[in-house]
């Protein structure tokens, strides 16, 4: 994926090596604060071009699926992403979608093998 930035004249590469979760790339959308959302055969991902840092999502944050369709997207007036896949559409609105910096630690309390307590 390049990036032009008019200022400089210059295009930027962004790779796997930046964060890409694909190469294949089937859409790309302006989103919330200037951030572009980009969606592949590898899920979706959210570039911030100010640092260049992705965060990436796949089926694991309820997407339809990891897959993509190159041409199936949308945004409306109100600035909600549309964006269509193998197994349905993504519809969001980017700037609701707010990163977690405390993610808990999993926990297992307790583990069972055909409802019989295993000792770990």
């Amino acid at each position: 994926m390049n990036r032009f930035d008019l200022a400089t004249g210059q295009f930027a590469l962004f790779t796997l090596k930046d964060g890409l979760p694909d190469m294949i790339i089937c859409a790309i959308l302006s989103g919330g604060e200037g951030n572009s959302w980009t969606s592949t055969n590898h899920g979706l991902s959210r570039c911030d071009p100010r640092t260049r840092v992705f965060k990436n999502f796949d089926a694991r944050d309820g997407l339809q699926d990891n897959e993509f369709n190159a041409g199936a997207y949308f945004k409306s007036a109100k600035g909600e992403l549309f964006l269509g896949g193998i197994n349905g559409f993504n519809a969001f609105y980017p700037e609701a979608i707010q990163d977690n910096p405390h993610v808990p630690p999993v926990v297992l309390t307790d583990f069972r093998l055909l409802n019989q307590p295993i000792d770990c």
